[in-house]
């Protein structure tokens, strides 16, 4: 029985690397998605803010920071709403990171 799974596995593995190209993810949007769908909602905080909120929320999770002191960081530098942070915060986590 070892024998004759043997080369489907070996057959497997050499498919591997191309399966990966045929699946592989669609591309990272930009800062550009992030700013402008955040400056629609929230039009009281420049372009320059939000990017920089939004990397320091890579950052913060990149670090290992819990998601509630994420938001609870946005709600302080930006002195927005939880609903707003949590909106920012996944903006970034979904455009920027």
């Amino acid at each position: 029985m070892s024998r004759l799974l043997l080369p489907l596995v070996a057959a497997a593995v050499a498919f591997a690397p191309s399966a990966a190209v045929v699946f592989a993810p669609p591309a990272a949007a930009t800062h550009d998605d992030y700013t402008r769908f955040l400056q629609e909602r929230y039009i009281f905080l420049t372009e320059h803010q939000l990017i920089k909120e939004g990397y320091r929320v890579c950052a913060a999770a990149a670090g290992g920071m819990p998601a509630g002191n994420i938001t609870q960081m946005v709600v302080n530098e930006l002195d927005v709403s939880v609903s707003a942070a949590n909106e920012i915060v996944s903006a970034a986590t979904l455009n920027l990171c």
